[in-house]
């Protein structure tokens, strides 16, 4: 069996430009494409003093693969350069036409990785193209209206991007990679068109039970050990049973009273309602309701406008696109609908972004239930390329 060389260890990149085999890019545009993808990575990585041509590279026709040296830093590749690379693709795009434009995927990893004859190979490798093609990346990408999305791995993140204020961590949407084989993590950034940050929990102190024994050390380190702490048989029936048992017996009856005249006050509210069920649940779980419509032409009777769903599944809906919550009829691959208006969540979810759903008028929504706006043609042929994410002619809601 032939001796392999030694395994080295790299920050792997790899980079795919989004349609670039759409059949509207005929060769001339691919060759101007693929010029503008190198142009734009030799001056990303020289102004993000990343040495280009100290890198290892492979052309893979809609991109490229790159192993940087290790003696750069990988907070390099997350702090300067995803910037840079925006503006070289900006720059690109403002002097080409549109089937020449690049707009540009780029995944982030580093791990083991061996040279042989052919190139290179290794898991390592293999994660980062799975990175790369997972659905969640390729939707988050078209639904920005920037020019670059970034992935990194779990482990990228974990140990460079979570250490590195300058990254912007907070702006970072954790995603699951289920690709062939892999089932993994990934981290979504979109550096031209940010997700808003996302709340820390770090140093919030842990809630404390309002009850404890006179015995537990409130100083345990966590809920867990507070909850086997109370749970303990040894404390339960000794400690505790043969302090506080007398008061169990008007406090059971107490709550069961309770329980009895909540249920009855609910179910007397819920009939007279005339609600079912199901939507009186609903409604209760919606957070604070959706914003009625305020547009000058919302109103019932107003004008409404022509949207066409775009192609394969069909077409999820909501009555609330916040959460999302309550399911309606799905619009099929291809129909056209009337809609209201336009409704904006920045903290949609990342399949969803940028954000924007539409008010469907048409029966058997009825004005009731939203739609994802980027799942729809919004005035782009059917035939492609998609690249509206929104029909800005129809009103805000």
């Amino acid at each position: 069996m032939p001796v392999l060389p030694l395994a080295v260890h790299r920050t792997i990149i790899a980079v795919d430009v989004e349609g670039f085999g759409d059949r509207h890019r005929i060769n001339p545009h691919q060759v101007a494409v693929r010029k503008g993808l190198y142009q734009a990575l030799r001056q990303a990585f020289s102004a993000a003093t990343i040495p280009w041509s100290d890198c290892y590279r492979e052309d893979r026709g809609d991109g490229v693969l790159i192993l940087a040296p290790p003696e750069v830093a990988k907070s390099a590749f997350v702090e300067s350069l995803p910037n840079q690379l925006v503006e070289g693709l900006r720059e690109h795009n403002s002097a080409h036409p549109v089937p020449e434009q690049i707009r540009l995927r780029m995944a982030l990893h580093a791990g083991e990785l061996q040279h042989d004859e052919h190139g290179v190979t290794g898991a390592s490798i293999n994660l980062t193209f799975r990175l790369l093609d997972t659905g969640p990346f390729k939707t988050a990408l078209a639904g920005s209206p920037g020019v670059l999305a970034l992935i990194t791995s779990s482990w990228f993140f974990d140990e460079v991007v979570r250490h590195s204020p300058a990254a912007d961590p907070d702006a970072y949407r954790r995603v699951r990679v289920t690709v062939k084989e892999t089932d993994a993590v990934g981290w979504v950034h979109l550096p031209d068109h940010p997700y808003r940050p996302r709340e820390t929990t770090l140093n919030q102190a842990r809630p404390v039970p309002a009850r404890l024994p006179a015995d537990v050390d409130l100083r345990m380190a966590d809920s867990a050990s507070l909850d086997v702490a109370t749970s303990s048989p040894a404390r339960t029936t000794s400690a505790i049973a043969a302090r506080d048992w007398w008061w169990t017996i008007p406090l059971v009856s107490v709550l069961s009273a309770i329980v009895v005249v909540v249920a009855v006050l609910f179910g007397l509210s819920r009939t007279s309602s005339g609600l079912p069920p199901s939507a009186e649940t609903e409604a209760a779980s919606e957070p604070g309701g959706m914003p009625l419509p305020n547009c000058p032409t919302c109103a019932p009777g107003g004008k409404t406008f022509t949207e066409q769903a775009g192609g394969g599944d069909s077409k999820p809906t909501f009555r609330d696109p916040r959460g999302p919550i309550g399911r309606g009829p799905e619009v099929q691959p291809g129909q056209q609908v009337e809609v209201v208006c336009r409704f904006h969540d920045p903290n949609a979810n990342i399949s969803m972004q940028p954000g924007w759903f539409y008010l469907i008028a048409s029966p058997p929504w009825n004005r009731e239930y939203y739609t994802v706006a980027n799942s729809h043609l919004n005035g782009d042929p059917p035939e492609g390329p998609a690249v509206t994410v929104v029909d800005v002619t129809v009103p805000v809601c």
